[in-house]
């Protein structure tokens, strides 16, 4: 019989637990936080090998016997991961950014943990964690490779990152024309205002992004709401705080009140015909996506 209390009480110390002090650590000793920033990654690294070491040494008859089709099966697991990953993705519409983020959340899961709760939580616990160990290893070297081949193949941007990549200066013709591609939903070489409004929603997407990875925090919402902005007052500076409730707010009001997609369409429409051709928005767009950008993200990020 399995503990299900147990396993509940494990998981809790082995994931709620490290997160919980590190949250305390990064609130209460940000300069410790920051310098172990260095050593941590690699630090783990050689903590969960030595879990999987000794999980592979100790059944090493069993992996000699069994080890080749256990092996198998989870390389398979995780292969399918990295690609359902990818592919689910991209067939959904969402950008080679995404997909890619989303192949590797598949594709790598939390093995080590499962080595924790196997041992401590099943009748045989080391023959329990050996698919587990196996997996560690199987996923750390099929994960590399991925993220290898992708390092050789970077990301094209796309959309308005595509024009904020070049706003010191002036903007590329073929960067714009990339941009008018992305948002021109319709395919008839003429952007609406529901592509505008798109446009504009990407714009403070990315500055949101910029601004919480320049302050070292990753917790960013998709509805844009409070929580971003309660995180930032708790822990960012004021100007971070200013910046991403600008953000935030921006954010909701062009989900709510279309006439600001319709200021900024008209704003694009440099020949004034309620058109928003390819020519209109290679004129105009550098200037108006500037005008949307916060004080801090010009400053600080770009």
């Amino acid at each position: 019989k399995i503990d299900s209390a147990g396993l509940i009480a494990s998981t809790l110390q082995v994931v709620i637990g490290p997160v919980g002090c590190g949250l305390v650590v990064n609130r209460a000793l940000p300069n410790l936080s920051k310098a172990s920033r260095t050593i941590t990654p690699l630090l783990s690294v050689l903590l969960v090998s030595m879990i999987c070491g000794s999980i592979i040494g100790q059944m090493a008859a069993a992996v000699l016997q069994a080890g080749p089709r256990v092996l198998g099966a989870v390389s398979t697991l995780h292969v399918g991961g990295f690609f359902v990953g990818y592919w689910a993705t991209r067939l959904c519409g969402f950008s080679e950014r995404v997909a890619r983020t989303c192949a590797i959340e598949t594709g790598i899961q939390s093995a080590a943990l499962a080595v924790v709760l196997a041992t401590r939580h099943f009748p045989n616990p080391i023959l329990s964690a050996l698919p587990c160990a196996l997996s560690t290893s199987s996923q750390s070297i099929l994960g590399s490779i991925v993220a290898a081949c992708w390092h050789l193949l970077p990301v094209q941007e796309e959309g308005v990152l595509t024009i904020v990549g070049s706003l010191h200066g002036e903007v590329p013709r073929k960067r714009l024309q990339t941009a008018f591609r992305y948002y021109d939903r319709n395919r008839d070489g003429a952007l609406s205002k529901y592509d505008v409004a798109r446009l504009l929603l990407d714009s403070y997407k990315h500055q949101k992004d910029a601004l919480m990875a320049l302050g070292g925090y990753a917790l960013v919402t998709e509805e844009g709401g409070s929580l971003t902005s309660i995180f930032a007052g708790a822990h960012g500076t004021q100007a971070l705080r200013k910046a991403l409730v600008e953000c935030d707010d921006k954010i909701w009001a062009l989900r709510h009140d279309p006439s600001i997609a319709e200021r900024f369409f008209y704003m694009l429409d440099h020949d004034h015909d309620g058109t928003l051709s390819l020519p209109d928005f290679e004129a105009t767009a550098a200037a108006a996506i500037r005008s949307s950008l916060t004080r801090l993200y010009r400053k600080r990020v770009h």
